[in-house]
């Protein structure tokens, strides 16, 4: 498998789909329902986003460091930590010791 693949299979993994894939609970309020709506759907574009414009393992790299900045994510991560979701921030150390175990 080649890094990008690596790379994005370890977002999937550890940040896009637990996030996709959670439910509200039976507890949550209305509020809580919408942001978790609102939070998968950005999550849905960011990880679409990924795939479809970042052709190298380089460029993942870079996006993943870029957006840890960015405005939208770190509006994005506020939101995920409110719901308790592992976000990019709680994956910084584990990505770029991948990134480095690969060389990119």
């Amino acid at each position: 498998m080649d890094a990008r693949k690596k790379l994005l299979g370890f977002l999937d993994e550890k940040v896009f789909q637990p996030a996709l894939k959670t439910n509200p609970t039976r507890d949550s309020t209305p509020g809580e329902r919408k942001l978790l709506a609102s939070v998968q759907k950005r999550v849905r574009g960011t990880q679409i986003r990924y795939y479809e414009r970042y052709s190298t393992a380089a460029e993942v790299k870079d996006r993943f460091l870029e957006d840890l900045q960015s405005k939208f994510g770190q509006d994005l991560a506020a939101d995920m930590w409110q719901l308790h979701m592992t976000r990019f921030e709680d994956m910084v150390d584990e990505f770029k010791a991948l990134c480095d175990s690969l060389g990119v």
